[in-house]
């Protein structure tokens, strides 16, 4: 009974027929080599053969496309009597495929059709599966490859630096240049760690959405003028319209910012002096009653992309060039960030480039309007340490070396500061003291008692002055859900470490009202 014939009982193979791979054979012929009743689709795609092409290649028989050294492995379960049941048994063996042996897993169960016994089994593409598991693993030796260059640069200059300026202390121009390269070495490194811990929760489903009202005037205010800046030291020309109908829409803040700040970062590394970099918003009709798409077009006249590296721009690691060759320094993951985080907001991307010709990248991102979004007071910009002088704080933190550097800053700013090196003592030290503390800086993970717990015990001290004081987690459990849950826990604000002066004399004006 062929394959290919239409007149074939269909009842018996209905099963066979809705599997992956699926065939059904009969199993008294072994001296016919085991005729085909039935092969669905997928077991044609496997091979590369037509229905057809298998009854006439082969004589529709199941022992003919086997390799001769896995005669035995590839009926083993046809010969077993043992197994003449619907329990199933797993075989690898080579079958003829139209470009050549292919290496296949068999499944297959034996059954009775109309008291004739019969095989019903199913085969999976080994080779397929292999070509997968070897480029992941490809992929996972490049990104390795890539990272071990990619922190060992900054390191090395860390490093090196670090050596040079202890060498040169008595040079103050030379240490103040050490210091510099030090810095800026930092940032990368620090840069490059937040880029792979943002890929790691992407990729893992832990990333969401936390959407709130917004004024895109107060959104750009801010961050636009600081590039402008920055890219003008460069000799770059920043441009930036906004021409939106709708100024307040819930967006969720943060990773919009990452998206732009990711895409301006990039214009201006790769656009020499003398470039222009222009950023325009506008704003198009929503798919939804009360929502609008924001068309944000970031352009620059800079040294461009070919078209073959166009076409993996959103792979891990990706650079049209090494840093090496190109002399600016990347990470390439920051653009298959910008990818994923776009299309976790439903919105599209889309690059066009040409080499020596500049970039042009178009962002399409849907937002629902708000009724309004509150204004933000621009006063709290620009704050220092400074100002909060004679500012009791009690610092909570176990590591010895991130103490030594918060009470440095601390003191040089003139803010009084106690120390304590865990939970219990710092609960211990709001309970007893005379004075009281204006603040408390609070390290999350710590022993005897971590941060989350200490501010839960302190909120429960009878003395409601002393359970009242503003406490602020200064920790590096630096992501949105860290943040969040720092509030729920009864801490007031948030400072992720390495700490940035700046955004502790913020967090610090928040809390204490100034």
């Amino acid at each position: 009974m062929s394959a290919t014939d239409k007149n074939a009982p269909v009842e018996p193979v209905v099963k066979a027929s809705n599997m992956p791979g699926g065939y059904n054979c009969v199993l008294d012929a072994p001296e016919k080599g085991y005729p085909f009743l039935y092969v669905n689709d997928q077991f044609c795609r496997i091979l590369g053969w037509t229905r057809e092409e298998i009854a006439r290649e082969f004589d529709d028989c199941f022992t003919n496309m086997l390799h001769p050294d896995d005669m035995e492995q590839g009926l083993k379960y046809h010969h077993d009597d043992a197994s003449f049941d619907p329990e199933s048994d797993d075989r690898v063996f080579r079958m003829r495929g139209k470009d050549g042996w292919r290496w296949v897993a068999g499944t297959a169960n034996r059954v009775v059709v109309d008291g004739v016994p019969c095989v019903q089994g199913v085969i999976s593409d080994i080779d397929r599966f292999m070509n997968a598991a070897q480029a992941a693993s490809k992929a996972k030796t490049d990104f390795l490859f890539n990272m071990s260059h990619d922190i060992r640069t900054p390191m090395n200059a860390i490093v090196g630096f670090t050596d040079l300026l202890e060498q040169h202390l008595d040079d103050r121009e030379a240490a103040l240049g050490y210091l510099q390269k030090i810095k800026s070495s930092n940032a990368f490194l620090l840069s490059l760690i937040n880029n792979v811990l943002e890929m790691a929760r992407i990729e893992s489903g832990q990333e969401h959405l936390d959407e709130s009202p917004v004024n895109v005037g107060d959104f750009f205010a801010p961050m636009m003028p600081l590039f402008q800046e920055q890219m003008a030291r460069k000799g770059v020309t920043l441009d930036w319209t906004i021409q939106v109908e709708h100024m307040d829409v819930f967006v969720d803040e943060t990773k919009i910012r990452e998206v732009l700040l990711n895409l301006l970062s990039n214009a201006e590394k790769y656009t020499p002096a003398g470039g222009r970099v222009t950023l325009t918003l506008t704003e198009l009709p929503g798919q939804q009653e009360g929502t609008v798409l924001f068309k944000t077009v970031v352009e620059d006249t800079g040294i461009g992309m070919s078209a073959e590296f166009l076409e993996c721009i959103f792979d891990e690691f990706s650079r049209e060039r090494t840093s090496t060759e190109s002399r600016v320094i990347g990470t390439g993951l920051g653009m298959p960030i910008v990818k994923r985080l776009v299309d976790l907001m439903h919105g599209t991307i889309q690059v066009e480039s040409e080499l020596g010709a500049g970039t042009k990248i178009t962002l399409l991102v849907p937002h629902r309007v708000a009724e309004s979004a509150p204004r933000r007071d621009g006063g709290q910009q620009g704050r220092t340490l400074e100002e909060f002088a004679g500012t009791r704080v009690l610092l909570a933190e176990d590591n010895d070396l991130n103490a030594e550097i918060a009470l440095t800053f601390l003191g040089d700013a003139g803010l009084l500061v106690e120390r304590v090196a865990d939970g219990i003592a710092c609960v211990d030290a709001v309970e007893h003291s005379d004075e009281g503390y204006d603040v408390i800086l609070m390290d999350v993970q710590m022993p005897q008692m971590d941060g989350y717990k200490a501010t839960q015990a302190i909120r429960r001290i009878p003395d409601r002055a002393k359970a009242g004081v503003p406490i602020v987690a200064m920790t590096a459990n630096a992501f949105d859900e860290d943040r969040e849950r720092a509030l729920e826990m009864g801490m007031d604000a948030h400072v992720p470490k390495p700490i940035d002066l700046d955004v502790l004399a913020q967090a610090l004006a928040q809390v204490l009202g100034r």
